[in-house]
């Protein structure tokens, strides 16, 4: 008698186990979310006519040196930083001969380096921020994707160059990037004569970062 019910409660127990994993698999997986773009204003740097930094739309504009101090704004700003989305997002420039900018938090060491251009901040519903950065129009046309991770921490998702080379998409006078935000993917336009391309990026749960794929 014990023998049997033994038995019994081992059939239960793995009858019980499998339920349970064909009810987790049977489970819909819900991909990350994002709100539509906000565009939060500009830093752009004057390649060719040594203007330095150009800022626009800005919370806040701390400069700790003009370009060129007698023309000062005129000409754009050599080193300071800039705020963004009502200060929860700093842009540090370090010089108004480079283009490269830090972007992130006010702590410097919580930042990334990118050429900036336009700022859009599109929100999700993981308490992750994304900030999509479409090109200068100069020297780096491209785009990138930054994030603020729920812990604070700012990474770079994509970086167009990367995603160009893949593909073999060459940038020209013609090039032009635009992006679009359907629900779980943000799409990005290539407008490049004579062709148009698109690019789907998409949040992958399993790697925790954002996949790829021409469309």
């Amino acid at each position: 008698m014990e023998k049997q019910k033994t038995k019994f409660r081992t059939l239960f127990s793995k009858t019980a186990g499998l339920l349970l994993v064909l009810l987790t698999l049977s489970l819909p997986c819900f991909a990350m979310q994002f709100s539509q773009p906000v565009e939060l204003g500009s830093s752009f740097f004057g390649h060719y006519n040594t203007t330095g930094h150009q800022i626009e739309g800005a919370t806040k504009i701390n400069v700790t040196r003009y370009l060129h101090p007698v023309k000062k704004a005129y000409l754009g700003y050599d080193k300071g930083y800039a705020t963004f989305d009502g200060g929860k997002l700093y842009v540090h420039y370090e010089g108004g001969t480079q283009p490269l900018v830090r972007i992130g938090s006010s702590d410097k060491s919580n930042t990334v380096q990118v050429p900036c251009g336009s700022i859009y901040k599109i929100n999700t519903d993981q308490g992750i921020a994304l900030y999509f950065l479409n090109g200068d129009g100069y020297g780096y046309p491209s785009y990138r994707l930054i994030g603020k991770r729920a812990d604070g921490r700012f990474v770079k998702y994509v970086e167009g160059e990367a995603i160009d080379k893949v593909y073999g998409f060459r940038w020209g006078d013609q090039t032009f990037y635009s992006f679009d935000v359907n629900k779980d993917s943000i799409i990005v336009h290539y407008h490049t004569f004579p062709m148009n391309h698109s690019v789907k990026l998409q949040w992958d749960e399993a790697a925790k970062w954002f996949s790829y794929a021409k469309i």
